[in-house]
């Protein structure tokens, strides 16, 4: 069923409100305990931040990158009443490694395992890509 695509679409968009929200509350504490200085906010260049600033805030950023096309491959699916299996497996591990991504980030970041999670999310986004190039290609 098309609509299938709606959810790991959504898990994701609640993931990133619930993130930009756990961001928000790591900023405030960090500059009310003195780790951030309020002027690094007006241009993120200027004044110090704490590490878990810094990569709570570029993560974030990620979230708006990448996912777009994500967000892009599931609305086509919607939109054409299309559907593929594989492309919603892929789907929800693309979900799944967005989580693992964001884990590894603003934990423990260790950048080889960060970059793996990375690259495994855009290649099941490529899958999906293809499934959605050859439903399309059943209608020619």
């Amino acid at each position: 069923m098309p609509i299938s695509f709606f959810y790991p679409m959504f898990a994701l968009v609640l993931f990133s409100f619930l993130f930009g929200l756990s961001m928000f509350f790591i900023r405030v504490n960090s500059a009310r305990g003195g780790k951030t200085d309020l002027k690094f906010f007006k241009t993120y260049s200027e004044g110090k931040a704490s590490d878990t600033v810094v990569k709570w805030g570029q993560h974030f950023t990620n979230l708006f990158e990448v996912p777009v096309i994500f967000y892009a491959c599931c609305i086509t699916f919607l939109a054409l009443n299309l559907y593929s299996s594989t492309a919603l497996v892929l789907a929800w591990m693309f979900f799944a490694l967005r989580l693992l991504h964001a884990f590894i980030h603003v934990t423990y970041n260790k950048v080889i395992h960060r970059a793996l999670a990375f690259f495994a999310g855009v290649f099941c986004l490529m899958g999906m890509w293809v499934c959605l190039f050859l439903e399309v290609a059943k209608w020619s």
